[in-house]
């Protein structure tokens, strides 16, 4: 009968929401490449479920956007801090769109060599095997500075 249906949205529940693999300072644990999501609703009778989901993480988006390679040992070189990518590969651009260098290797940078000081374009692109092999691609600008070159 429809007079014993639950029709409201009224229902007490909980939430869980944890991320397993974070350790105490919030980093991935064991060099691990995905955040695993767990969230676990449970209602006013104790019934639960439990959903999970899946982040892949292959970047830090917080790298230095300004450099200074005068050879002081302190922020030389314009480093893209990448990890997981197959096919991998920063270019930078001048402000005129011509590539002036470019690299695969996650541990290279660039040290502005041969470069006047001034602002500079980045694209790193990758392939995230992790991710079905989704295509990642980032790009923003860096600022060569202090160069000795004008």
């Amino acid at each position: 009968p429809a007079s014993n249906r639950n029709s409201s949205n009224n229902a007490n529940v909980s939430f869980n929401y944890v991320t397993p693999n974070l350790d105490k300072d919030n980093q991935l644990m064991d060099g691990a490449s995905i955040y695993v999501n767990q969230l676990i609703v449970t209602n006013e009778f104790g019934c639960s479920d439990t959903a999970f989901s899946e982040i892949y993480s292959i970047a830090s988006e917080e790298f230095y956007n300004v450099f200074t390679p005068n050879n002081d040992g302190q922020n030389d070189v314009f480093y893209v801090p990448v990890f997981g990518l197959q096919d991998y590969k920063v270019q930078i651009f001048n402000r005129w769109g011509k590539l002036v260098y470019e690299w695969n290797d996650p541990e290279a940078g660039w040290a502005g060599e041969d470069q006047s000081d001034g602002v500079y374009f980045y694209v790193v692109t990758g392939i995230n095997p992790d991710a079905n092999q989704t295509e990642y691609k980032k790009q923003g600008t860096i600022t060569l500075t202090g160069s000795g070159n004008k």
